[in-house]
């Protein structure tokens, strides 16, 4: 908005009690505040996609399933949805998210 007052204040002079100069200052500012912002969003979407590519493949743990109320030792990747499982204090529940 403030870059069309400020086209028209050159072109057909200015009318109000701003000068044209300040005028462009602050569109040319603005512009540039514009630029840098995307720039930086940019750049810290770049950081966090490296960021989660380093991440290492999620840990395969151990799980105990319950199995006609026995415990049976598998890898947490072969549990299902509605599996049982037995934790006991200080082990990490598989399947965790």
């Amino acid at each position: 908005m403030t870059l069309l007052f400020s086209v028209k204040g050159i072109v057909a002079g200015s009318s109000s009690q701003v000068p044209v100069n300040t005028s462009s200052r602050l569109d040319a500012m603005a512009l540039l505040d514009c630029v840098f912002a995307n720039f930086a969003t940019a750049l810290a979407e770049a950081a966090g996609r490296r960021q989660a590519e380093s991440l290492p493949a999620r840990p395969r743990y151990a799980a105990r399933r319950l199995r006609r109320m026995a415990p049976l030792r598998i890898s947490s990747a072969a549990l299902r949805m509605g599996d049982r499982v037995v934790v006991e204090t200080g082990q990490v529940i598989p399947g965790g998210r």
